[in-house]
């Protein structure tokens, strides 16, 4: 568990540096979405005539939508777990096969979502479909694309989508035949014109995520995606809701204005010029659901330390434990009634997130021990701009969270994610 821990924490913190430097859908629908032992969450999508499922990682911290593609997909270091050959990829990983789907097309240098993902460049041989056209047959460049925890390259391609009750004709997504260090293919829900929200025409999505074991698991809860009209425009009950911030347009994230962070009920000082974004996109706030341990740059994380050593003073430090889990500050704490702090996160519009203890802090259990760690990482001030808080998977456990494109704000409330019906 302590070696599985420590390459979470470790992915976490990669992310976290990676992070820094229209069809419309007709009705509601929703899947499962499953907790997994590499500390993501899952869902699956199905691609093709006839469709093929793949589980996919939900991902709001990014925009493209790609899978594991053909037989000869090639994955390096893509186990969990330590395995014999860490250059093949996992024996049960499902892979999309073009050549199944009748539906699948190769897509031009010319369509917008090539453009989006290579940038500015120039068709080198376009040959035009008929004499009075300009359209370019030439097929998009290999992609590229570079995350927290590895790479992975391939070809973009469009095929229908299957989601629920739906069908999507001519999703863009990437086929990828090599990756490094990535488990699993990638469903970004980010800003962009080549996410599934955009592709999609959505007006909202919302999730609420299991509580983790860092196990696989056939259990799973609700992700609900809301079509584009106003025909179900109306307000979830019971959420508090902060608008959406614009951040540099670069950047697929979902900003939102942190203006003060309490530990026990007391607040930080000195932090409120690292949390608020600046033009150039340096500070702020994001909400990640592809990264586990959530972020704070030194400066912020210092600030937040500082005030759980005064709190866990009672408390020794468990350096040993610390240097296994790539987590800090760890504490040996007894095994009923540990008094930790809370975390609140305020955000504009005059809302707060009171995490609990379990979503604070990661507990460890021996015989004789039980030792308790601060989920959250830190770069110790090497990883440049970007934000500078980054609220990932494991703080947003038991929460409702919507994410309201229409109107531009994010809503969240506790929620016990047991409780909800799935799909």
């Amino acid at each position: 568990m302590m070696a599985r821990l420590s390459h979470i924490a470790e992915v976490s913190l990669s992310r976290a540096h990676r992070l820094k430097h229209k069809p419309k859908v007709e009705a509601v629908n929703g899947t499962g979405v499953f907790p997994k032992s590499y500390g993501e969450y899952s869902i699956s999508l199905s691609f093709g005539t006839l469709p093929q499922t793949i589980p996919l990682i939900m991902d709001t911290g990014s925009e493209i939508v790609w899978v594991p593609c053909t037989k000869q997909y090639t994955c390096i270091f893509c186990n969990s777990t330590p395995v014999a050959n860490p250059l093949s990829a996992p024996d049960n990983m499902k892979k999309y096969e073009p050549l199944d789907s009748e539906s699948f097309r190769k897509t031009t240098c010319e369509h917008p979502g090539c453009t989006y993902i290579q940038g500015r460049f120039t068709c080198k041989s376009c040959k035009p479909t008929n004499s009075t056209s300009s359209s370019c047959l030439e097929v998009c460049p290999r992609y590229a694309l570079e995350y927290g925890s590895g790479v992975t390259n391939g070809t973009l391609l469009s095929d229908t989508l299957t989601f629920g009750d739906i069908k999507i004709p001519y999703f863009v997504f990437g086929c990828s035949n090599f990756t490094f260090h990535i488990p699993a293919g990638i469903a970004g829900f980010g800003r962009g014109i080549s996410s599934i929200p955009a592709q999609l025409g959505l007006r909202k999505f919302s999730y609420c995520l299991l509580s983790k074991t860092f196990n696989d698991t056939t259990k799973s809860s609700p992700l609900v995606l809301y079509d584009g009209s106003d025909s179900e425009d109306e307000d979830t009950d019971g959420i508090s809701r902060t608008p959406f911030l614009q951040g540099p347009k670069r950047f697929p994230y979902y900003y939102v204005g942190l203006e003060e962070i309490t530990v026990g009920g007391k607040k930080v000082h000195d932090v409120d010029e690292f949390i608020t974004l600046h033009p150039n996109g340096s500070g702020g706030t994001i909400i990640d659901s592809g990264a586990t341990f959530s972020f704070m740059g030194k400066q912020v994380y210092d600030k937040v330390v500082q005030e759980i050593d005064s709190i866990a003073a009672d408390y020794k430090r468990a350096a040993n434990v610390e240097k296994d889990v790539h987590l800090s500050p760890c504490y040996e704490v007894p095994k009923e009634n540990a008094s930790l702090p809370t975390f609140g996160f305020h955000f504009r519009g005059g809302v707060k997130m009171d995490l609990p203890v379990m979503n604070t802090f990661w507990f460890i259990d021996t015989n004789e021990t039980r030792v308790t760690c601060l989920a959250v990482v830190t770069d110790r001030g090497k990883g440049g701009g970007g934000p500078a808080v980054i609220l990932a998977n494991f703080q947003q456990q038991n929460y409702y969270v919507e994410y309201d494109l229409k109107h531009e704000h994010l809503g969240f409330r506790t929620q016990d994610a047991v409780k909800i019906r799935t799909f």
